[in-house]
């Protein structure tokens, strides 16, 4: 299960609170890994791994939160890929590197 711990950022810094961990939905499955994270401009969360679902959505290797419910990003990552890299960029588009033949339907070995 994905958690996520709350950042208040004040003039003074950045605080941790401890307290505030909290779940991201169903998060993926028991056997199933995250191994990247990247926040788009618009503060919504890419995560990128090994997995099918993403509370209950099937989103095939990386999925998009937008601090309530995950979504696909796109048709995602065909089956048995992994995503080991993320990169945001300022426009909102995603990189994605990992072990792949395709994504999103186009051809990308292993971008």
């Amino acid at each position: 299960m994905a958690v996520c711990r709350t950042l208040d950022v004040s003039s003074a810094g950045v605080s941790l609170d401890t307290a505030a961990w909290f779940p991201l939905g169903t998060g993926v499955g028991d056997d199933e890994t995250v191994d990247a994270l990247a926040v788009l401009p618009n503060s919504d969360l890419i995560a990128g791994g090994n997995f099918v679902t993403a509370g209950g959505a099937q989103v095939n290797s990386i999925a998009r939160w937008n601090g309530a419910q995950w979504f696909p990003l796109g048709s995602g990552m065909p089956f048995f890929a992994t995503v080991y890299a993320l990169l945001a960029l300022p426009d909102g588009s995603v990189i994605a590197g990992g072990d792949f033949q395709s994504a999103g339907g186009s051809s990308a070995s292993n971008a």
